[in-house]
C-alpha cells in the first residue's frame, strides 16, 4: 500500500466503463451542493473515459462544508457502484495521521520529538542514537526506502505483525547518509516514528488513531487495514471513505471559537505545517512537514498528502486559507485525475497557477557538474548525461517494475527552470505536467544526490561503486528545520 511519489513505476490500468452514481448527504456532515460546481460531473466523466478508470470518489469542501460529493464507476471489491461511503485504501495519506499523532503527543508533553528515538525504542540499533522522531516523520533521518532496500515482502509474518520484532530488523546498513543531511522519502522511517508515538503514549498505533483522530473527527468508517501488518501500518495501511476524509479535512481546518473545542488540536495541526524541510523535487517552494506535503498552487498553499496504494490513488489536499479541500480517491493505480483537480481549484479555490516558466537549455559547465550515474530503484542506475549540449535523464527499470524479463530504459530531455528557483525539469511523454529534479551539493562542492520523486538518489563514484556510509558522513550540510509560515 505505501508509496507516495512513485511516478516512475509502471502500472497496468484496468479498462472498464464507468457509471455515475447519484450522491446523497453525508450523515452528520453539512451538505449543500454549490452552483459553481454544476459542471463537475461532466469533467469527471470525461477524465474517466480518457484514462479508462474503474471507479472514483470526488469530494469538495468549501467554506468548511461539503459542497460536492459523488461516486462514479464500480467498486473493485464488491462490484457495486462507487459512493462516498465506499471503503477504499488511502495508501501514504496514512502518513498524515501519523504526523498528527506525533504532533499532538509533542504538544501535550507525552513525546519529545527532538530527542533520540531510542528514548522510546531502546531495542533499535545504536546507529539510531542520533535520529529523532522529527527527522523520521519529515523523511530527513538518512534512512533508505523499501523500493531500493528490502521491500515489505522480505519481512517475516512475525516482523510485519509485531512492531518490537520489526524494530530489531534495522541496523546501520539502512542509512545512506547521516541524519539531517537531506530529505528522502522513507516508509520504514515513518513506521519507526509511529511506533515511537505508540510507545510514548503507552498505547498501540491502532488505538492512537482511533482515540486521537477518527473518533473526535467523526470518521466512523476509517480503520487500520489488518493487524497482520501492524508493524508497517503507520506508513500506509489505513482504509477510509470519501465522507470520512472530508470529515478529517473539516476538522483539520476548524478555526471555530466559542465553548466547543475543535475535534483536533489546533496546536498539533500548526506543528505539522510549521516544522518543515525543503523538497527539491516538488515544484517551487514545496516542503514536507509532519507527515504533510505543503505545495504552492496559484495564489494558495495546498496542505495534505497523496497516497498510492497497490490498487488505487488518494489525493487529499486542504486549502486552509479558503477553508476548502479536494479529496479524490480512486481504485485505479496512479490515476490522480489531474484535469478534475485543476478544474475544482479554478472554480472557487485559487487563481490559476502561473503560466509555466520558460525552460532553457542547461549551461555546459553545469551539465558537467551533474552528469553521472545515481543509485535508482533497487540499485538500478539513473543516468544524467550530456548529449551535444543537452542533458538527458535515463531511467533503468528493474524487472519487477516493468513486468517483463530484463531491465528496460526510458530517456527524458532535461531542461532548467528560468525562474529564480532554477529547478531542473523533465517532461514525461504521457503528461503535460513537468516533473521536477533537484541536485544536492555537499560541502566539498560536488554533487552528491539527484533528487527525484521526493527521494535522494546517491551519486556513484567514477569507478561505478557506491559511496558508502563512511564516505558520506559529514559531507552534506545538515538540513535546518524552518517555519513555513
Amino acid at each position: 500500500m505505501p508509496g507516495n511519489g512513485k511516478t516512475l513505476m509502471l502500472v497496468a490500468i484496468f479498462v472498464i466503463a464507468a457509471a455515475a452514481v447519484i450522491p446523497y448527504p453525508a450523515s452528520g456532515v453539512p451538505y449543500s451542493e454549490h452552483p459553481a460546481l454544476s459542471g463537475l460531473d461532466t469533467v469527471i466523466a470525461s477524465e474517466m473515459n480518457r484514462t479508462h478508470a474503474l471507479g472514483v470518489v470526488v469530494i469538495v469542501v468549501q467554506n468548511g462544508t461539503i459542497a460536492y460529493a459523488r461516486g462514479f464507476g464500480t467498486d473493485r471489491t464488491t462490484g457495486q457502484p462507487m459512493t462516498q461511503d465506499t471503503v477504499l485504501a488511502i495508501g501514504s495519506t496514512t502518513k498524515l495521521f501519523t504526523g498528527y499523532l506525533i504532533a499532538s503527543l509533542a504538544e501535550d508533553g507525552s513525546l519529545d520529538p527532538d530527542t533520540t528515538v531510542r528514548t522510546y525504542i531502546p531495542e533499535l540499533d545504536p546507529s539510531f542514537d542520533r535520529v529523532t522522531t522529527t527527522q523520521l516523520i519529515t523523511h530527513s533521518s538518512g534512512l533508505r526506502d523499501w523500493d531500493e532496500w528490502g521491500v515489505p515482502g522480505s519481512l517475516t509474518p512475525g516482523e510485519r505483525a509485531d512492531p518490537p520484532q520489526y524494530m530489531k530488523t534495522f541496523n546501520s546498513s539502512w542509512f545512506f547518509t547521516s541524519p539531517g543531511a537531506v530529505m528522502s522519502y522513507s516508509n520504514p522511517g515513518v513506521n519507526i516514528a509511529g511506533f515511537a508515538a505508540a510507545r510514548a503514549a503507552r498505547s498501540t498505533y491502532r488505538d492512537l488513531v482511533r482515540d486521537r483522530i477518527t473518533v473526535p473527527a467523526g470518521m466512523h468508517n476509517t480503520s487500520i487495514g489488518s493487524d497482520m501488518s501492524a508493524a508497517i501500518s503507520p506508513c500506509g495501511w489505513i482504509i477510509s471513505t470519501g465522507n470520512d476524509m472530508a470529515a478529517l479535512a473539516i476538522a483539520m481546518m476548524d478555526n471555530s471559537t466559542g465553548t466547543t473545542s475543535p475535534a483536533l488540536s489546533r496546536q498539533a495541526i500548526r506543528r505539522m505545517t510549521t516544522y518543515t524541510v525543503p523538497v527539491l523535487s516538488l515544484s517551487g517552494t514545496g516542503r514536507y512537514g509532519y507527515g504533510t506535503e505543503i505545495v504552492p498552487w496559484g495564489n494558495v498553499a495546498l496542505v495534505g498528502h497523496r497516497g498510492d496504494p497497490v490498487d488505487g490513488t488518494c489525493i487529499f489536499w486542504t486549502v486552509p486559507e479558503k477553508q476548502s479541500a479536494v479529496i479524490i480517491i480512486t481504485n485505479s493505480p496512479s490515476n490522480t485525475f489531474p484535469d478534475t483537480f485543476a478544474w475544482i481549484m479554478e472554480h472557487g479555490m485559487s487563481e490559476p497557477p502561473d503560466a509555466p516558466p520558460r525552460l532553457l537549455p542547461v549551461q555546459p559547465d553545469r551539465a558537467a557538474q551533474v552528469s553521472g550515474n545515481y543509485t535508482g530503484y533497487a540499485g538500478y542506475p539513473y543516468t544524467v548525461s550530456n548529449h551535444n549540449g543537452s542533458l538527458v535523464l535515463t531511467v533503468t527499470w528493474p524487472n519487477w517494475a516493468i513486468g517483463r524479463p530484463g531491465p528496460g530504459t526510458t530517456s527524458y530531455d532535461m531542461l532548467v527552470n528560468s525562474t529564480p528557483s532554477g529547478q531542473y525539469v523533465y517532461r514525461n511523454a504521457n503528461s503535460t505536467v513537468p516533473q521536477y529534479i533537484g541536485f544536492v551539493t555537499g560541502t566539498n562542492g560536488n554533487v552528491q544526490f539527484l533528487h527525484l520523486g521526493m527521494r535522494a538518489w546517491q551519486r556513484q563514484n567514477p569507478s561505478g561503486l557506491f559511496d558508502g556510509w563512511d564516505g558520506m558522513m559529514g559531507k552534506v550540510a545538515e538540513l535546518k528545520m524552518v517555519r513555513a509560515w
